[in-house]
């Protein structure tokens, strides 16, 4: 009677007559958790009372090969994984739906990061396409309460009807390691979940467990299989106000073995709070490894994977979110690895492994995938069907940048490409340089938007002009093309305006065209130059016209007025010439020249006279 009155209390007062109660009592000994009814979590989540058996055993075990199999679903960033022996299912998560709060129930905010997207039709369709229906699947566990593992999981339970379900305890009271935006719709979907499995326990007798022990209850044996359930927080000590510091390390992941090998499911294990060497304690050498928390960065270590030393590795998230320590052992022929989101891509909706005595075994899966190596390698590699593979053609990656292999498993790296007579320039890191200059060999060449390398006349890049040969190669120092003479700068090949000083003298190229002015006399910003046969700017004195004229010699500028040379004083007219032999009137005051113009000074003997010019050479 005893028995009776706790399942009626219970299944939160629902009526069930004692016979009823008794049957299933027998049936599972231990006592069914927190209430049945349809309750809503939002502060006061289900803490199911142990209610699975010691161990699950569906008594099937045969023996035979093949019919025990792992499907990791390619949900690209979400985890959904069929397990299968001898025609019965288990389901590790469940993927997302396309249910999430909108804030109009204050119990569930609306949050940034929040997913809006559903799987639900793709898992579906896979389940359906096992088989999989309420008179053969075994049991669920919902890892952890994130949308991407449990957010179709109340669905999922509703529809297929799991005998035994699983889920670890969760409130969004007990984070605080997680901010309020990484709390996404937690509670929903947990409570969601912990509703459904309420459902199914009080209508058609199924066992939901939230608080598995390890060594007591951690055991699913499903035909030729053996489950172990590896609570990542056994103790729950998270399970209070404020405890909490990461969702993902209180995850529920699963070792399965059949046929002396086995598969690692974990979950989205992380590096943090020792879980990873607490996992590989009780792990070991595993055959296949479904990699941490999608593959991130902050999962797999390299102690854990050195330990677990798998065969093959997949990830449920993107290749390009794909740390180096996980990526490299690839190329290393350590371990084969394959991408949900690659597979997915290629068209394959899981990946699936057969337990044999030999080991796991897969279909060859026609995947390609290149992958960037950031840290250690600074290369992109090629992979085919799990591993290096030596490719040829283009391959885009994530965030759009492109790489070629050239017969090669490495795309090619400072070097030039040809391809439909077009020419590229991979750099060092392998992307496609664009819209830069390259310097190979200490020429210039610049690569267009398209990564095309441009060739064949002037071009204006960034505002300056250009002149590139018909390989590309851009024009350094004096250029004639079209009659004219243009100067491009020796260190950046920009076409050079104004003055330009090539090491022998200075030459003026016209502003805006960039021709070289030719001889004869120019007036330059207000001052009078004269260029000679070769363009050059003349300095010194010079003979023009019939007339003498002295250029600055660091300016090229055409004097006027006094200057000394060195030699002497020599008076050069407004106009530039200069005065010649004789007397003349300058400023008022009389000045007597030599025939090669230099100013005399002191008593000079003239027309029968005796001048005093001074000092000054002014006549006194």
């Amino acid at each position: 009677m005893a028995i009776v009155n706790m399942l009626k209390k219970t299944v939160g007062g629902a009526s069930v007559s004692a016979v009823a109660a008794l049957t299933f009592a027998l049936a599972a000994p231990l006592t069914v958790g927190a209430a049945h009814a349809e309750t809503a979590g939002g502060g006061n989540p289900s803490t199911g009372q142990n209610s699975s058996p010691a161990y699950v055993d569906d008594g099937r075990a045969d023996g035979s090969v093949g019919n025990d199999k792992v499907h990791v679903l390619t949900l690209s960033g979400a985890d959904c994984i069929v397990v299968e022996s001898n025609g019965k299912f288990g389901i590790i998560d469940a993927g997302d739906d396309d249910e999430y709060p909108d804030g109009s129930d204050p119990r569930y905010p609306w949050r940034p990061a929040i997913a809006t997207w559903g799987q639900e039709k793709q898992v579906r369709a896979y389940l359906n396409k096992l088989g999989v229906n309420s008179t053969n699947l075994l049991f669920f566990i919902g890892t952890h309460p994130h949308s991407d593992h449990i957010g179709w999981a109340d669905t999922l339970v509703r529809e297929y009807r799991p005998k035994h379900i699983y889920t670890p305890v969760y409130d969004d009271s007990y984070s605080v390691g997680d901010s309020i935006n990484a709390l996404w719709d937690n509670q929903k979907v947990y409570d969601d979940l912990v509703n459904a499995a309420n459902w199914a326990s009080a209508t058609y007798g199924a066992t939901f467990d939230q608080h598995v022990k390890p060594g007591f209850h951690d055991r699913i044996h499903m035909g030729d299989m053996d489950i172990q359930v590896i609570p990542l927080a056994p103790n729950e000590e998270y399970a209070h106000p404020g405890k909490l510091m990461n969702t993902n390390l209180i995850s529920y992941t699963a070792l399965v073995k059949a046929h002396g090998h086995s598969a690692y499911l974990s979950a989205d294990l992380e590096s943090g709070e020792g879980k990873e060497d607490y996992v590989a304690g009780i792990v070991g050498h595993v055959d296949w490894l479904k990699a941490g928390h999608h593959g991130l960065s902050s999962s797999n270590s390299e102690s854990f994977l050195k330990t677990l030393s798998p065969s093959l590795v997949v990830d449920t998230g993107y290749e390009f979110q794909t740390p180096d320590r996980l990526g490299v052992p690839a190329t290393q022929g350590k371990y084969e690895w394959f991408d949900a989101y690659s597979m997915s891509n290629a068209g394959y909706d899981a990946l699936v492994g057969t337990f044999t005595p030999n080991g796991i075994t897969r279909p060859n899966y026609l995947v390609g995938m290149g992958h960037v190596f950031n840290s250690t390698e600074k290369r992109t590699w090629w992979f085919y069907n799990g591993g290096p593979w030596a490719t040829t053609g283009w391959w885009k990656d994530y965030y759009g940048g492109w790489h070629y292999f050239n017969n090669s498993v490495t795309a090619v790296q400072n070097g030039w490409v040809n391809d439909g007579g077009s020419w590229y320039w991979m750099g060092a890191d392998s992307f496609m340089v664009t819209n830069a200059w390259v310097n190979d060999g200490g020429s210039w060449y610049w690569m267009g938007a398209d990564g095309k390398m441009v060739s064949g006349g002037w071009t204006k890049i960034d505002g300056s002009w250009y002149y590139l040969s018909a390989s590309g190669r851009a024009y350094t120092g004096w250029l004639y093309v079209g009659g004219k003479w243009y100067y491009m700068d020796p260190t950046t090949a920009k076409m050079r305006e104004a003055w330009v000083n090539d090491g022998s003298g200075w030459y003026w190229m016209t502003p805006g065209s960039g021709a070289m002015v030719g001889e004869g006399w120019h007036n330059l910003w207000g001052n009078w130059h004269y260029m000679n046969s070769i363009g050059k700017a003349v300095t010194g004195w010079n003979a023009i016209g019939g007339s003498w004229y002295y250029m600055d010699p660091a300016t090229t500028a055409m004097k006027t007025g006094w200057v000394n040379d060195g030699t002497g004083w020599y008076y050069l007219k407004p106009s530039g010439a200069m005065q010649g032999g004789g007397w003349a009137l300058i400023d008022g005051s009389w000045y007597m020249f030599y025939g090669n113009g230099m100013m005399r000074t002191g008593t000079v003997f003239d027309g029968g006279k005796w001048w005093n010019l001074g000092a000054n050479g002014k006549l006194q």
